[in-house]
């Protein structure tokens, strides 16, 4: 049964439309007022005759404070409109008088706009999790928080939000399924020292999908995931002014498998992507990157045992350039492999070496050509019984160059 509500909503949102129209119409006016004043100031360039009527130069800043004034009345009034509105909503939700859910939240904008964010989540756990978090201080004062969660048994998990607003809408879904334990963490040292980890050891599988249009077009990605065995990865970011430093790393051993794609469309330029991959054996990988100035290097390690099968494709056009990119491959067997990269003053420079021992092939290609970057890439590896790889990638960035030389000086 519907609830009692306070107002007519018919009647209020009929009066916040007549405001927002009135409102709409004093702007027209302010704006005729303003284009009156700059017309008086070049007449020549608005296409106003010799010997026309204009404002006199003594005489302009009546008229532009009273711009003044009136844009500011019609803020108000669209603000006050914009109240109206979301009090209708509101009132309409809570009585079931509107298509959207209960607990729907109503957001008021600065400028009187409204967005109507609807959230539904669901999350079914047959077993144990606990939770703690901690705060202190180190002998020289510096603050020291931390916080982490373990859990154990089997869990399902779904979730959607529905986003609308003045700047489009936008949709998301999720659904998650797992069997087994986990334990997550976070330490922040300050505000220039954070970790993480994860670790999971089980079978579990998520999916989500989200769309969205507004001014910057059409998008819309997927992504879908399961894995059976053990995992663990852990990131430390370390910065200070002039420096930063990050370190991640990841390990694996059972089976998963992996697809994902996106696409775009919009004013820029329209972009695809789509890539799928499995594998099982076991796997590690290590990242270290770091920061200084305006140089910049990364070093990746990589190892693994066993089979595994990826491919992936992509390609965008726009007004900035053109790029496309491919890729295959298909391994069983060892491998391990290095490469650093290395970023000064728009150049940058990819070095890399690895082993393999088994039976395999990969192979990918890319190339762009815009005001960011002109290169190309190459990657093969070929491996029957024991083989190497190698990879080349040499870039040159226009942009790059004349930022990284800009920062050099203090001006």
């Amino acid at each position: 049964m519907a609830k009692e509500i306070g107002l007519d909503p018919g009647t209020v949102r009929s009066q916040a439309s007549a405001l927002n129209g009135a409102a709409s119409g004093l702007g027209g006016a302010a704006d005729t007022i303003g284009l009156a004043l700059r017309a008086s100031q070049a007449p020549l360039a608005y296409g106003v005759e010799p010997g026309a009527l204009v404002v006199a130069p003594w005489s302009m800043s009546g008229p532009t404070s009273a711009a003044a004034l009136v844009r500011q009345a019609v803020g108000d009034a669209q603000r006050l409109a914009g109240d109206l509105f979301a009090h209708v909503i509101e009132q309409e939700i809570a009585s079931g008088a509107s298509s959207w859910p209960e607990g729907t939240r109503v957001v008021r904008g600065p400028d009187g706009e409204i967005t109507l964010i609807s959230e539904n989540r669901t999350e079914v756990l047959h077993g144990f999790r606990v939770s703690a978090s901690t705060t202190g201080q180190l002998p020289d004062g510096t603050s020291v928080e931390a916080e982490g969660e373990a859990f154990i048994g089997a869990g399902t998990g779904s979730g959607t939000t529905v986003t609308v607003g003045p700047d489009g809408a936008e949709a998301a879904a999720e659904a998650e399924a797992y069997v087994g334990a986990g334990a997550s963490g976070t330490v922040t040292i300050g505000d220039d020292v954070t970790a993480e980890g994860e670790a999971f050891i089980g079978a579990r599988a998520d999916a989500e999908a989200n769309a969205s249009i507004g001014p910057d077009g059409f998008n819309a990605a997927a992504n879908a995931q399961a894995s059976v065995g053990a995992g663990a990865e852990g990131s430390v970011r370390v910065g200070e002014d002039g420096f930063n430093a990050e370190a991640q790393g990841e390990a694996f051993v059972g089976a998963r498998y992996e697809a994902e794609a996106d696409a775009h469309i919009g004013p820029g330029g329209a972009s695809v992507n789509a890539g799928v991959s499995a594998m099982a054996g076991a796997s590690a990988e290590a990242t270290v990157s770091t920061e200084v100035g305006p140089y910049s290097s990364s070093v990746q390690g990589e190892a693994f045992a066993g089979a595994r099968a990826d491919a992936q494709a992509g390609a965008q056009i726009g007004p900035d350039g053109v790029s496309a990119n491919a890729g295959v491959s298909g391994f069983a067997g060892a491998s391990a492999e290095v490469s650093a990269t290395q970023e000064l003053m728009g150049v940058e420079s990819t070095v890399g070496v690895g082993v393999t021992a088994g039976v395999g092939f990969e192979g990918s290609a890319g190339a762009e050509a815009s005001w960011d970057r002109i290169g190309v890439e190459a990657d093969f590896k070929i491996a029957v019984g024991v083989g190497v790889s190698f990879n080349v990638d040499l870039s040159f960035s226009p942009k790059e160059l004349s930022e990284d030389i800009a920062s050099l000086w203090p001006f």
